[in-house]
């Protein structure tokens, strides 16, 4: 579930990156009346009985985890971080990020290297308490 969820992120955060403002404010508006639209049916009623939600135990320290995942992430050198999201995150193929940042192969692999030794070190010390 929540990489099916990561990836509509993920997704959605592309899209909007290549929309001006004015037209992904009309689009939001449209995706918002759709889907409110698409939860009835046309007495009012529920289309589909709602789902039962996950444990909210289990949700809120989901979030927290990503919380320190933003902070150790944000800590991190801006090139390390930013080939990182690219990769990771954004799941660009290493060519097109050395293509889009001017940087070799050896390079990228390197920042990707020194970035994930950062987030290692940091959510080892900030989430699993170690060191």
């Amino acid at each position: 579930m929540s990489g099916t969820l990561k990836n509509k992120i993920i997704d959605d955060f592309r899209r909007k990156s290549r929309l001006p403002l004015a037209e992904l404010d009309v689009e939001q508006e449209q995706g918002l009346e759709e889907m409110v639209e698409d939860q009835f049916d046309q007495r009012g009623h529920w289309a589909a009985t709602p789902a039962a939600w996950m444990n909210p135990e289990a949700s809120l320290e989901q979030k927290r985890f990503w919380e320190v995942f933003d902070l150790c992430l944000t800590a991190l050198p801006a090139k390390p971080a930013r080939v990182f999201g690219m990769r990771e995150l954004l799941g660009m193929e290493t060519e097109e990020i050395c293509k889009e940042l001017g940087l070799s192969s050896s390079n990228c692999w390197v920042l990707l290297h020194r970035a994930r030794l950062g987030l290692r070190d940091c959510l080892s010390r900030r989430w699993f308490g170690e060191h």
